[in-house]
């Protein structure tokens, strides 16, 4: 079923965004040397900084809420959930900038429509600070496969928090192995 993008919560992409992103309760320098912490969080990180587990998972719904926000007045047509995880997981892991600006045949292919088109365009976006990753290449693949699907087949299976005393998840438990650290 599709629906407009704006519509989904960010608790749908958030099991799927953190297989890829990793969980790293201590703050760490990323590929590109950005400081980070938790699944991907780089807002105001700073070395030494640590968060829990919960927190981090808190912290990744609102990163994932605020890129959702960006990209959703810029999606003029219906999509399906795994075309929404597919797309977050994209923009969190470029930004809302480096997915309107950097990236307009793939938005111009997502509003005519064009889906086949618009997974192909996933497939270019594999290249950090100049250099291409295998790790992105890997995720952009994976991407682009979730985004043709009917029905999605996240990664959720490589995430386990249990997020019971976390309001953002309201009781429930992602996953059912450990996370595993970032591919990218």
């Amino acid at each position: 079923m599709k629906k407009s993008y704006g519509l989904y919560p960010p608790e749908v992409a958030a099991p799927y965004v953190a297989g890829w992103e990793g969980m790293k309760c201590e703050a760490y320098q990323d590929a590109v040397g950005i400081w980070t912490i938790g699944c991907g969080h780089t807002n105001d990180v700073k070395p030494g900084d640590v968060v829990t587990r919960a927190e981090a998972m808190l912290m990744l719904v609102d990163d994932l809420k605020e890129t959702i926000d960006g990209i959703a007045p810029h999606v003029h047509v219906p999509v399906t959930e795994g075309q929404f995880i597919a797309l977050t997981s994209l923009a969190f892991n470029i930004g809302v900038e480096g997915l309107l600006g950097g990236c307009p045949k793939l938005m111009a292919a997502l509003n005519a429509g064009d889906m086949k088109r618009c997974a192909k365009e996933f497939l270019d976006v594999d290249h950090a600070g100049g250099t291409k990753l295998p790790g992105l290449t890997r995720r952009r693949r994976e991407e682009a496969e979730l985004f043709l699907k009917r029905k999605p087949l996240g990664r959720s299976k490589r995430l386990s928090v249990n997020l019971r005393n976390t309001p953002a998840f309201a009781g429930k438990s992602i996953g059912e192995d450990a996370v595993q650290p970032s591919a990218a």
